[in-house]
């Protein structure tokens, strides 16, 4: 079993990392032009509202965390919720052509057998009475 100081050395990696991510993704931000839309609310158009370009160090550094916790936790639903629903899937079909088989073989197969303990039970009671009677 790991130690957690043998686990430090990978958290503060992944701690840079990320704060490397978000310091490149603010300069990234800085340098976007106005957004190749037009929004017109009300016959205005508010467009400029949206520059990125115009945002100062810090507002361009939250947003660029926003974004990569955002990405991030979509990340890990991804990893979660993908994978769950392919196994539940793929369990459903397997269900439906096991049900599907076992329906088709075993129904006939039961009613032979009921149509075999019926023909048989005459037999049946007949050896049981003669075993209660050497007894």
């Amino acid at each position: 079993m790991k130690t957690r100081s043998s686990r430090l050395p990978w958290l503060l990696l992944v701690i840079v990392g990320l704060a490397l991510a978000v310091v490149v993704l603010s300069q990234g931000l800085g340098r976007l032009g106005p957004p190749p839309f037009d929004l017109v609310v009300d016959g205005q158009d508010i467009t400029s509202r949206f520059d990125l370009s115009g945002l100062d160090s810090a507002q361009r550094l939250l947003a660029a965390g926003a974004t990569l916790a955002v990405a991030l936790a979509l990340l890990s639903v991804l990893l979660v919720v993908v994978p769950i629903a392919v196994l539940a899937m793929v369990g459903l079909l397997l269900a439906v052509v096991l049900g599907g088989v076992a329906g088709a073989v075993g129904l006939p197969l039961l009613a032979i057998l009921l149509v075999l303990c019926l023909l048989l039970s005459p037999l049946l009671l007949l050896a049981l009475l003669l075993r209660w009677l050497l007894k």
